[in-house]
């Protein structure tokens, strides 16, 4: 098997978007993400990249759902608190 050299430039747009629908992301899904963005490698753009790629191939009618804790730090204590809506 021949092994593919690896990249000195960073991924595009048009990039991300082939490799999503190569590992069968389809517009309409919902998809959870969560990585570093070290793990894809460089990136034109960083995040942002990344992000918009998603949101093309998923469309308006997908769903792109990103976590934004960590395992590592502590669930902080609220500093305020929501009361139920009156019915």
């Amino acid at each position: 098997m021949r092994m593919t050299e690896p990249r000195t430039d960073g991924l595009t747009n048009t990039d991300l978007v082939e490799g999503w629908r190569k590992v069968g992301v389809q517009e309409g899904m919902s998809v959870i993400v969560h990585s570093s963005l070290s793990s894809i490698g460089r990136v034109d753009g960083g995040a942002a990249t990344v992000i918009g790629s998603l949101r093309t191939v998923l469309g308006p009618t997908g769903t792109l759902v990103t976590p934004t804790f960590t395992c590592r730090s502590p669930i902080p204590t609220p500093i305020a608190s929501v009361s139920p809506m009156p019915r």
